[in-house]
């Protein structure tokens, strides 16, 4: 008996980490989460989120209701979660610009890096630079040159100011010493509907939304901002290959929570989400939409969102997007 007793006092003192983990693991559980997309139904980012949505359902066998709360550049559905209570049964699906971009262009009544607690990265949708068909060049080097001999003379299209594209663009200009029209639209159907009729010189958008028309050939493909070229567009450079690290502009998508949920949620929401992101049905819709999948855990995630709202401001700063 005392042998037996002995044993159980030893292997608790030799597996205390085990023991605890595996006890701390089931200590968070929600019968039902909204998922709140801070943008339109039926847009990408909605298609992707319930996607998402999906695969984070099997993995924590539990009720995800997913909720557009729309407007605002996404800063209205990113305040409401701010704002929810901290018990893991309202969180945010969004890209990272209403959180890293936008507060620099406005006023927010919250602050999104301190408000909203980074969970997971769920996905990358890399940027590219296209030219209309009959642009008088073919590479970056030959619209360097050409925007070089002619300042302000090239146009350049992206979705709105304080978009991700917007900062593309700043980024092209200072890495390439260049100067460009920029041309800010409501979206990218117009955008891209202008660069096939020749309306405009060049566009900064998601890789998706240009891919058929690449295909096509009534735009041509300039450079892509992925660290490597994409599966779709295998002859297509990345602007590090050219020679310009400096330019990084793509939507990481992610999951967010309010400010004080717990750290047990965290850690279950996390790894919920680094198994969902490799479900293989997810994966192919991501696929579709040219986008890699994320899966850095929580502190992974924040210092990667914290260097890229370093990034962005020194873009801002320095290109002077935004008045002092």
């Amino acid at each position: 008996m005392k042998r037996r007793i002995l044993v159980a006092i030893l292997a608790a003192q030799v597996f205390p980490a085990f023991h605890t983990g595996a006890i701390a693991q089931h200590q968070w559980k929600t019968d039902r989460i909204e998922m709140v997309v801070p943008y339109p139904a039926g847009g990408s980012t909605d298609t992707i989120a319930r996607a998402f949505a999906d695969a984070l359902r099997t993995q924590l066998n539990t009720t995800i209701v997913v909720q557009n709360r729309s407007g605002a550049t996404g800063t209205i559905g990113s305040g409401f979660v701010a704002r929810a209570k901290p018990d893991g049964g309202t969180i945010l699906f969004t890209p990272s610009s209403p959180l890293t971009i936008t507060p620099y262009f406005v006023n927010l009544p919250f602050k999104p890096l301190e408000d909203l607690r980074p969970v997971a990265s769920v996905a990358i949708s890399p940027g590219v630079l296209v030219a209309k068909r009959d642009a008088p060049f073919d590479d970056f080097a030959g619209l360097v040159a050409h925007a070089k001999r002619q300042p302000g003379a090239i146009s350049i299209g992206f979705p709105g100011v304080g978009s991700v594209g917007h900062i593309g663009v700043a980024q092209i200009e200072q890495a390439a010493g260049i100067r460009l029209n920029q041309v800010p639209y409501q979206g990218s159907n117009q955008a891209v509907t202008d660069a096939i009729g020749g309306n405009i010189d060049l566009l900064v958008l998601n890789t998706d939304a240009v891919l058929q028309q690449i295909a096509n050939g009534t735009i041509k493909p300039i450079g892509v901002t992925s660290p490597a070229r994409l599966q779709a567009l295998p002859n297509v450079p990345t602007f590090e290959e050219m020679g310009f690290k400096g330019v990084q502009f793509f939507s990481t998508y992610g999951i967010f929570a309010p400010a004080k949920m717990s750290a047990d949620a965290v850690a279950e929401l996390t790894r919920a989400a680094q198994a969902a992101v490799k479900d293989k049905t997810f994966v192919g819709l991501l696929q579709q939409f040219q986008a890699l999948p994320g899966g850095q855990d929580h502190a992974t995630f924040v210092a990667s969102l914290k260097d890229e709202n370093r990034r962005i401001g020194e873009t801002i700063k320095s290109s002077k997007l935004v008045k002092p």
